[in-house]
């Protein structure tokens, strides 16, 4: 009897290992494929409510495509930023890889073109999805190129329709388009995406991310809202969220502003900046052209009023009043030769645009009550020189008061608004990047630098925070000549998680970070 037992085991090992080695047999095959021959297999890989149109190596380096026009990048250029310009008009990709190129219909109106590509070297395992800016209906190419080249696999999407980052007409009528827009792009981008990297590498990616800056990071900020489970982690900037039963102060009242001001002239605005700054530059202890505490800076543009009638180096009263409400708006002094961001960007909106291309989250999240709960971290960055400030501010504060309405003390709900969501803002930035301050951290739309600290990176402090949960106290900010990182740097600085500053130690260089501390605001 035991010798049959004994035959039976043999025999039922011998079959099972044969299966064993026949369903293995694919996946090795897929392991010793060469990357361009698994790259191109993905062509036939079938998707939900879409398609793959094409799937190749390209060997680097690879000059990406512009984001926008030539036109869009000559007017950027001129009216607002040529670093900016820059940006979004080139881009190098160092590193070997798989582009996958295809087109998403999660509804019938719906068309999503995407793409995603994935390193075929240096992959670190990791998935990172960028948003655009405005309401660019384009696949952010340049923006995924410096991702990419950090071993990130990284996708983007137009979102569901093409056109400029001003441009609102395609919104007309078209109901789901809109909600591809703001959400749904980007959800079934990265889901797509997911499983484009599983079989690409043969597993799943450990880790997802998201960065963007302005209307990137609006996007940001309606994925952890209407989509809070797709990403472990988001660092974005330039922009406050898309909350309006939060009150949040807005950046269309400024055109207002200056218009009722009977045509406040840039130059005037370049004037009233420089004497705020001559004021109170040295607020911090520091002389580097850069008001560092703005919110402490107590300067009256009566000052500036012309004695009688008008003249080119003096105020109106209607124009001093005009800057006055801009200071109620939440406005800090120096900012004003920024004043007519949205108009130099040709903002123009219709009262009626609003109606179509404004799509609100749900009202129980838009303080990231879900995003929060299920482990998720969010970075979120300004320049207190950029229109949005006001409201990124408020935001913050609006995350703290809802805990405090819970029954929490200040204290106790800083803390708890601390474990998921972290500010920080950039004494002297302007939307995303450039101006006199300290302004690059490694972000989204800002020049690319080839190696820095993990402080002075945003993407890897998120990383740091979501995988080995050090959250971070302070991000170091390096303003470059020119703002070119091919440049010698000006400055460089700590950036103290929101509200605290940073303070000069009165000996070390004052321009030199490490001469720094973080200190409260009540301690100036």
């Amino acid at each position: 009897m035991q010798f049959r037992i004994r035959q039976w085991l043999r025999l039922f090992m011998k079959y099972f290992l044969a299966l064993l080695l026949l369903a293995s047999l694919p996946i090795a095959a897929w392991a010793a494929a060469g990357p361009g021959e698994r790259c191109s297999s993905l062509l036939s890989m079938k998707i939900a409510d879409g398609r793959i149109v094409s799937a190749k190596h390209i060997a680097p380096p690879f000059q990406v495509p512009a984001s926008m026009s030539s036109q869009s990048i000559a007017q950027l250029k001129e009216k607002l930023s040529a670093p900016m310009a820059e940006q979004m008009a080139h881009g190098t990709v160092r590193v070997p890889f798989c582009r996958v190129v295809g087109i998403l219909t999660p509804t019938a109106s719906s068309e999503i073109n995407f793409e995603a590509w994935l390193p075929e070297e240096g992959y670190n395992g990791r998935l990172v999805q960028e948003g655009d800016g405005g309401l660019l209906g384009a696949i952010p190419y340049t923006l995924m190129s410096k991702l990419i080249n950090r071993g990130f696999v990284v996708m983007g999407s137009d979102k569901g329709h093409r056109g400029e980052s001003m441009d609102w007409q395609w919104a007309v009528g078209q109901p789901e388009k809109v909600i591809d827009h703001h959400y749904r792009a980007t959800h079934v981008t990265l889901v797509v995406t997911k499983a484009l990297s599983t079989k690409f590498y043969g597993s799943p990616a450990h880790h997802i991310y998201f960065s963007g800056c302005s209307g990137g990071a609006v996007q940001g900020y309606e994925s952890a809202m209407h989509n809070p489970d797709d990403f472990d982690g988001i660092a974005i900037g330039g922009a406050a969220p898309p909350a309006n039963n939060l009150h949040l102060p807005s950046i269309a009242e400024l055109p207002t502003i200056l218009a009722q001001s009977n045509g406040l002239a840039p130059d005037k605005l370049i004037i009233i900046s420089r004497a705020a700054v001559a004021a109170c530059d040295e607020v911090d202890g520091v002389k580097d052209g850069v008001i560092s505490f703005p919110k402490q800076c107590d300067f009256d543009p009566g000052k500036l009023a012309c004695k009688e009638g008008s003249a080119p180096n003096c105020l109106t009263a209607s124009e001093v009043t005009a800057v006055k409400r801009g200071y109620a708006l939440g406005m800090s002094p120096g900012t004003e030769y920024y004043w007519r961001f949205i108009e130099n960007l040709g903002a123009n909106f219709p009262a009626e645009a609003y109606k179509y291309i404004v799509l609100l989250p749900p009202p129980d999240e838009t303080l990231l009550q879900s995003f929060s709960a299920k482990g998720h971290k969010m970075i979120a960055y300004i320049g207190t020189v950029d229109v949005s400030a006001p409201g990124f501010e408020k935001y913050q504060q609006a995350l703290v008061a809802h805990y405090q309405q819970a029954g929490s003390s200040l204290e106790t709900a800083e803390e708890q608004v601390s474990r998921f969501y972290r500010a920080f803002e950039l004494p002297g930035m302007e939307h995303c990047m450039g101006g006199p301050g300290p302004n690059n951290i490694s972000a989204s739309l800002q020049p690319e630098r080839r190696s820095v600290g993990p402080d002075e990176d945003i993407m890897a402090a998120v990383v740091k925070w979501v995988e080995h949960g050090k959250a971070p106290d302070l991000l170091v900010a390096t303003k470059y000549t020119d703002d070119d990182p091919a440049k010698p740097p000006v400055m460089t600085r700590p950036i103290c998680v929101y509200p605290k500053l940073a303070k000069w130690d009165g000996n070390g260089d004052p321009f030199e970070h490490h001469s720094f501390t973080c200190v409260n605001p009540s301690a100036h």
